[in-house]
């Protein structure tokens, strides 16, 4: 197998628009390894080339489809809380802070990503994060969930959120579709930083109230992560979606 740690960044860079294209193309598995290549000097060895090209090719190459930043951006941007974000940041900012943020991850500094698949996953992910960060600070209230009865069961959405064990080209695709429900969750059920947290590490993450706390020991008292899940799951059921 080539020792791609010899590999120019100018072969690398050939290599990695030849397999993508031919991936867009024909949706059959490609070689990821030269893309990987070229994000892990980036990150971990500082490479201006490296960093050039990716920054250029996965920022402003609307071809790309599922894996151009700038399309996962713009759906947030000019969606049900574009405003508040655009208030705050351009769509070329935005792209630059989730690079920034890309850069000093820990999955970014570790990169440990096996395929493009799972790295455009991660990104994904940062994106809605930063997002969801934006339109909770800039919301101007938030709003109690007053609708009972009949109306459709939040939870049971929220469990079908796909985690990261399941295939990494199904979370990407499905993400697009939950970014308003999520959105929605900030506004109507999560109410503090706090609260946030358990939502995230229980409910979106299945992590069991106890490994929440083991998580952030200093954050939550003995109790606090099962009584505020319990509150967050009535809020839930209330909700109005």
């Amino acid at each position: 197998m080539q020792d791609l740690l010899a590999v120019p960044v100018s072969d690398l860079i050939a290599c990695c628009q030849e397999n993508t294209i031919h991936y867009l193309r024909t949706r059959e598995a490609s070689n990821d390894s030269y893309c990987l290549e070229l994000f892990r000097r980036a990150v971990q060895d500082g490479d201006e080339g490296a960093w050039a090209f990716i920054y250029t090719f996965y920022s402003t190459e609307e071809f790309l489809g599922d894996h151009y930043l700038l399309k996962w951006v713009r759906s947030w941007m000019h969606g049900r809380h574009g405003a508040l974000i655009r208030a705050a940041y351009t769509e070329e900012e935005f792209v630059q802070e989730v690079w920034l943020r890309f850069m000093r991850s820990d999955a970014g500094k570790a990169f440990t990503f096996e395929t493009m698949a799972h790295l455009m996953a991660y990104l994904r992910r940062l994106i809605n994060n930063f997002a969801l960060d934006l339109t909770r600070r800039r919301a101007p209230t938030l709003l109690e969930a007053s609708t009972e009865g009949e109306a459709a069961n939040l939870e049971q959405a929220i469990r079908r959120v796909p985690d990261n064990r399941r295939d990494p080209e199904e979370l990407v695709t499905r993400q697009e579709s939950l970014a308003t429900l999520l959105t929605a969750v900030w506004i109507d059920i999560v109410a503090t930083n706090h609260e946030w947290i358990i939502f995230r590490d229980h409910f979106l993450e299945g992590l069991p109230p106890r490994e929440v706390y083991r998580l952030h020991p200093e954050t939550f008292a003995a109790n606090e992560v099962e009584i505020t899940r319990t509150r967050l799951a009535r809020r839930m059921r209330k909700a109005p979606f």
